[in-house]
């Protein structure tokens, strides 16, 4: 397995992941992502703003993440522990089929890899209450809870998450 900068010719098996899903996480009782969110038009833009990477395994996708420097508006209210030098992940994703693979794993450490290349001082990363499964991923990889937002039109809240890098 390998993971590389997405580009435009992956929309429609991003896409297409992204419908596989979502039953899957609504299934165990996360409604973080719906019908509405993510769209089209946000892979698009993750993949024209260079900050969509996809996993690659026997030359099928089998999961992806978008890393940036946007920060939400709703982070304001977290006593964040470390310095503003911090990039976010979101909109990871792994192949329901392909779960228990390890995939997850390899995007995180490569998520965290490339924080490090670029010098940045943390990561910080959000998830709805109610993905037991992220959530456990962020315990497994040392991420320490920060604090708890709200974003409008959820009806959960969501747990925000950092890791010093350095």
């Amino acid at each position: 397995m390998y993971i590389r900068l997405a580009n435009i010719t992956d929309l429609p098996a991003v896409l297409d992941l992204m419908q596989r899903v979502v039953p899957f996480m609504q299934a165990e009782g996360n409604e973080q992502w719906d019908s509405e969110y993510p769209s089209e038009a946000v892979f698009t833009k993750d993949i024209n703003q260079h900050d969509l990477f996809v996993a690659i395994l026997d030359d099928q996708l089998v999961g992806a993440v978008a890393i940036n420097a946007f920060l939400p508006p709703e982070y304001s209210t977290v006593p964040w522990k470390t310095s503003p030098n911090t990039y976010t992940f979101h909109r990871m994703m792994v192949d329901p089929d392909m779960q228990g693979k390890g995939i997850a794993t390899a995007i995180f450490q490569f998520v965290e890899r490339r924080g490090r290349n670029m010098g940045l001082m943390s990561l910080r990363v959000d998830t709805n209450e109610r993905n037991k499964k992220m959530r456990s991923l962020f315990e497994k990889f040392s991420y320490s809870y920060a604090g708890t937002v709200h974003f409008r039109g959820k009806k959960s809240n969501f747990l925000c998450y950092e890791k010093t890098l350095f």
